[in-house]
């Protein structure tokens, strides 16, 4: 079992996620960390000292297009995926169809979450995210840079497949968490009494 928060970057899925994993004991992994940690290993490997800012820069970004192409969307959450030796995980930063079947196939009972906000103000948690590394010019075009990326994954196409839709604008990270919890122990208990799929639900809190 598992809950699975996806949405676009700056849309709250970390704070939200570590709120949730503090509350529940779910083991809590993000994509994002799983992506740096392979470049990191890939700089330890080739002893590219020298590599100060492998978060954010255009060769680790080539670097992930190049491992997804050879490897298939799915790696980072595969390689998640076996690291975990039960099924009682939170992952953060599914984008991709490909990664959602391989969590299908893994987990029984994913709980997927998907997490909205305005564009305006998900560029305001960008920017303010990223000022210890860059300037804000720098921030927004990494921002439409990943929001790019993303797309050609297929982000958009993975809406349909949430249980739940939360927006997070103008509400408190612990009440979304909440909310989460809540109505994940009440798909648990649906499913485990009836096996049924349960319909997107849009929530306002």
């Amino acid at each position: 079992m598992g809950i699975i928060i996806m949405g676009e970057t700056g849309s709250g899925k970390t704070t939200v996620g570590k709120i949730l994993a503090y509350n529940s004991g779910l083991g809590l992994y993000e994509i994002g960390h799983e992506v740096k940690q392979v470049y990191l290993e890939k700089i330890q490997a080739d002893n590219l000292d020298n590599e100060k800012d492998y978060t954010t820069t255009n060769q680790r970004l080539k670097f992930t297009d190049d491992i997804v192409k050879k490897y298939g969307n799915d790696y980072y959450v595969k390689r998640i995926l076996k690291k975990q030796d039960n099924e009682n995980i939170l992952i953060i930063g599914v984008r991709s169809m490909a990664e959602i079947r391989a969590i299908k196939n893994k987990i029984k009972f994913p709980f997927f979450v998907l997490l909205t906000c305005s564009e305006d103000e998900i560029i305001k948690r960008f920017i303010k995210r990223e000022s210890e590394f860059m300037t804000e010019e720098e921030a927004i075009k990494v921002f439409k840079e990943r929001k790019s990326r993303e797309e050609k994954w297929g982000v958009e196409d993975i809406s349909c497949q949430a249980n739940i839709i939360i927006s997070t604008e103008n509400e408190q990270p612990s009440v979304i968490a909440d909310t989460i919890m809540c109505k994940y122990i009440e798909f648990l208990r649906k499913q485990q009494e009836k096996n049924e799929n349960i319909e997107p639900e849009e929530i306002e809190l």
